[in-house]
């Protein structure tokens, strides 16, 4: 079991780094600013939105918590 946890140790970063490129690819489309800064923009198209949510959630795995950009527009950031 210790095996297994070792891999994941390793693939989270790898998927996030992945998917960071992605969501950069059409980073004009995935972000927009309100006053607390870069938000995720709730008018971007379905499938760039789901990738952002996975994006999200993977760094909640990795950080225990959501990135300061994946809120409402002015939510103020938690941190």
């Amino acid at each position: 079991m210790r095996r297994i946890f070792a891999d994941l140790n390793q693939v989270l970063p790898a998927q996030i780094k992945w998917l960071d490129a992605l969501v950069c690819e059409q980073q004009t489309r995935a972000y927009t600013c309100d006053r607390y800064g870069t938000v995720a923009n709730p008018a971007a198209p379905g499938d760039l939105r789901d990738l952002m949510h996975v994006f999200a959630e993977l760094m909640f795995q990795r950080d225990g918590r959501y990135p300061r950009w994946w809120r409402a527009i002015d939510e103020q950031p938690d941190h």
